[in-house]
């Protein structure tokens, strides 16, 4: 078993494969593919072990090009080519340094390019470095992607394309750019569409495009202007649905961010944005106290008075009563800049924000789940993270009132579901540690004996209407800092795994909420604990 190894052309026919990271370390091997079975080579020199080797094609020897970290030499990495038979350490003045990211054949030219990484200290990422055969040299082309880790690259269309799911700061939500290079600079591409994540890249030799594919197992092709969705693996298990997700590219949006609340806004006909963190790891530094609101295409950011300070982990929902958003919660920093969970409740009114004073109020929390009970007419408030110190609030427009059910669940994430039975709690883990469905009904919760839970927590959660389910999404796995791209379904009766075509790349700390302009939920942000997602995806 390994990973992360490199393979090209191999001159002499076939596919030659070298190194990668294996149970025990880096790999140093050489193996050839002859169209039936693998062989493993033993050439007399040989390459040092790598985890991350590059490998492209080189048109000016007709060889395999390799690039490796290596620790025996001056230079931070070694250049090799394979002839088919041995390999041959190329001297060469200059070099990448190593935290090369990618490297593919220009089709345009009789060369390779590798391009550094986001990992490369100060200015060495994003470099453009050219191979002739003989010699590298870093270029200087008049426009340059942004500096990524493993970005997909390879020949397509005539030219050579560089694409990554990061979405660009510098060109606003026009998300997901895809990059071509013309022989001298690079041009940037907005499609309205992409891939929702990078991989293994190649060049189809029956058409001449790029295919691409990502790490849920479908496979996008480049034609030169544009990006579809090929045929995609079969699903290993649940079933496939006919749903799908589409990422926006709206001309503004929202900054990255995690945590953040994101509610539907009835009466407004919108969808509202708020808060959140600007750290992966959804810890300070805090999104400065904003305003948003999505119309269906367009996200805009509202400039009211006076506004709750900024606050990550805050929950809100709409209460149709009063035809307001309520807010409760959330960490924040004090005068001193530490940490501190706000007992307060705000609502909303589509123009402005308004503090209540509240006699009594649940206390401040890093951990809570609220949404509107159609069946009590309130706003329920569930706090705490255990059983054991979880409470249960209500809101009836102007005060809290505690309550005292009989049960009381485990932490997850309430949602309203008029069509299922009122008010839904989904919960990563229940009384005997697995995952559980509740629900709120007269004055009490109640576990349903439903199958399929998941077991994720940090999830995104909504009503679809339309569909009459909800539909919850990412998250991240019980052990911590693997997030999924799932998407789930409740209908009521048990959960099920879809596999919807093109769905966002993987992700936990996410908002989803029902666009009243449209039958489509969307979905913003979130984090992967490396990087944070400012994009904007819907889902029909």
């Amino acid at each position: 078993m390994r990973a992360a190894a490199a393979m090209a052309a191999d001159p002499s026919g076939g596919v030659v494969l070298f190194g990668g990271a294996g149970v025990t370390g880096a790999l140093g091997d050489t193996w050839r593919w002859d169209g039936r079975s693998w062989t493993a080579m033993h050439p007399s020199a040989a390459p040092p072990a790598t985890p991350a080797p590059l490998m492209a094609a080189d048109p000016a020897t007709r060889s395999a090009l390799l690039v490796v970290r290596d620790p025996n030499s001056a230079a931070p990495v070694s250049t090799w080519s394979w002839d088919g038979h041995a390999w041959a350490r190329r001297p060469t003045t200059a070099a990448p340094p190593s935290c090369a990211a990618a490297m593919a054949a220009d089709p345009g030219a009789r060369r390779v390019l590798l391009m550094t990484g986001r990992s490369c200290p100060g200015v060495a990422g994003g470099v453009t470095w050219s191979w002739d055969g003989q010699a590298w040299t870093a270029l200087h082309p008049a426009a340059s992607p942004p500096a990524v880790d493993r970005p997909a690259l390879g020949g397509g269309a005539g030219r050579l394309v560089l694409f990554s799911p990061e979405p660009d700061p510098a060109h606003g939500c026009s998300a997901r750019l895809t990059w071509t290079w013309d022989g001298a600079t690079w041009s940037a591409h907005a499609p309205p569409v992409s891939p929702p994540s990078a991989g293994a890249a190649a060049t189809d030799p029956g058409g001449g495009a790029l295919l691409v594919l990502t790490t849920s197992g479908e496979t996008w092709r480049w034609n030169g202007a544009a990006w579809d969705l090929g045929e995609a693996s079969a699903p290993s298990q649940g079933t496939s649905a006919p749903t799908l997700w589409s990422e926006r590219a709206p001309a503004g949006c929202p900054p990255a961010r995690t945590g953040a609340v994101m509610v539907t806004d009835e009466a407004r006909h919108q969808v509202l944005l708020l808060g959140g963190s600007a750290s992966p790891l959804g810890q300070v530094p805090l999104v400065p106290g904003d305003t948003w609101i999505w119309d269906g295409s367009t996200w805009t950011q509202l400039h009211p008075g006076p506004a709750p300070p900024a606050r990550g982990g805050a929950v809100a929902a709409y209460d149709p009563l009063h035809s307001v958003v309520v807010l409760y919660g959330g960490v924040g920093l004090d005068d001193k800049g530490a940490p501190v969970a706000f007992d307060a409740t705000w609502t909303w009114n589509g123009s402005a924000w308004k503090r209540q004073a509240p006699k009594a109020a649940p206390p401040g929390q890093r951990l809570a789940s609220m949404a509107w009970d159609p069946g009590g007419r309130t706003v329920i408030l569930l706090t705490g993270a255990s059983p054991q110190t979880a409470q249960t609030w209500s809101w009836d427009g102007a005060e809290w009132t505690r309550l005292h059910p009989r049960t009381t669940p485990p932490f997850g994430s309430l949602v309203t579901a008029p069509d299922l039975g009122g008010l839904l709690l989904a919960s990563p883990a229940g009384p005997d540690g697995q995952p559980s469905t509740w629900s709120w009904a007269g004055g009490d919760w109640h576990r349903l004996a439903v199958a399929g839970t998941p077991a994720t927590s940090g999830a995104a959660i909504a009503y679809e209407p339309s569909a009459h389910r909800v539909v919850l999404v990412g998250g991240d796995c019980p052990a911590g800092h693997c997030p999924t791209d799932a998407t789930w379904t409740f209908d009521g009766h048990s959960w099920i795994q879809l596999h919807p075509s093109g769905a966002p790349p993987p992700r936990a700390g996410a908002t989803l909420a029902a666009d009243p302009t449209r039958a489509a939920l969307i979905l913003f942000g979130g984090t992967d604990f490396t990087r944070l997602w400012g994009d904007t995806w819907v889902f029909t």
